[in-house]
């Protein structure tokens, strides 16, 4: 997202490791809002925990999503680009999540 750019390229991949050193716990989190009308705010979120680890190679300057190189899912031990694609179902993703509950909910209105 625009923020997670944001901090990447104002701080650096250096900056960030060093924020994390002492608790390298992290999330990403995504907050899906739909308005329809007044009195109608609806939010569905979406959450990814795990960890920052130092990258296994250097991350392509072209990257579009550098944390994915440097951010492990609970539940892995290496950062999200390498993990097999059969682990990477859209369960894995916390856009999916939110999503998903968004859709759940917009279902239940008929």
């Amino acid at each position: 997202g625009t923020m997670t750019k944001f901090i990447w390229y104002s701080l650096g991949l250096e900056a960030i490791l060093k924020l994390v050193e002492n608790d390298n716990r992290a999330h990403f989190l995504l907050s899906l809002s739909f308005y329809n009308g007044p009195g109608s705010l609806k939010q569905f979120e979406g959450i990814k925990r795990g960890r920052i680890l130092p990258p296994l190679e250097e991350i392509p300057s072209s990257t579009l999503t550098p944390y994915n190189y440097i951010f492990a899912p609970e539940g892995h031990d290496i950062p999200y680009i390498y993990l097999e694609e059969k682990k990477k179902s859209p369960k894995t993703y916390y856009r999916f999540e939110a999503l998903d509950k968004f859709a759940t909910w917009l279902r239940s209105q008929k």
